[in-house]
């Protein structure tokens, strides 16, 4: 599972075997979201993180969206 973005202490992944639709799973601090990332950011999953790390992963992922729907083609080179 490449980390595709960190930022401040948080880590945006791209698992290498995962499925569609195409997401991120970020972590912070033990836990963990998923965030669809095809059509703007939203959060699928969230495993625990506050809500405040959570607005914050998505308004990290939403400045970083081109780059992380281009790391998850790159990956699964579509």
């Amino acid at each position: 599972m490449p980390t595709v973005l960190r930022q401040g202490a948080f880590a945006f992944m791209v698992y290498t075997d995962d499925h569609r639709p195409m997401h991120v799973h970020v972590w912070h601090q033990g836990r963990e979201a998923v965030l669809t990332i095809e059509k703007g950011v939203h959060i699928r999953e969230n495993s625990g993180m506050t809500r405040r790390d959570l607005r914050t992963a998505v308004k990290i992922a939403e400045e970083n969206l081109r780059f992380l729907q281009a790391e998850w083609d790159r990956i699964y080179e579509r």
